[in-house]
């Protein structure tokens, strides 16, 4: 018994270890989704702003102000939802209530 419980908890781990990094699963959407956003700038650029977009949600801002500020800036509206849900979704999943 005591054998399986450690296989388990191994096997449990070595999962844990295995799941992407915010960071690449954040770039993976983008690319999968919006790709266009990164046209615009470096992978690092991206995730830099999305980190910037959950400080102003912490700020207060909400989901659709964070889009409208892309969409003022020249990006996409669908695009920039998706760039929003795809930074709460690996950055700040506290803010999830304000983006759906």
């Amino acid at each position: 018994m005591r054998t399986k419980l450690i296989a388990l908890v191994g096997a449990v781990l070595l999962l844990a270890g295995c799941a992407p990094s915010p960071d690449a699963a954040f770039i993976a959407a983008l690319k999968d989704k919006a790709p266009s956003v990164l046209e615009s700038g470096s992978e690092e650029q991206a995730i830099e702003l999305a980190h910037l977009l959950c400080e102003n949600m912490d700020g207060g801002a909400s989901g659709y102000d964070q889009a409208d500020t892309m969409v003022e800036a020249g990006f996409d509206l669908g695009e920039s939802g998706t760039f929003v849900i795809a930074a709460v979704d690996n950055y700040c999943p506290q803010h999830d209530d304000k983006v759906r």
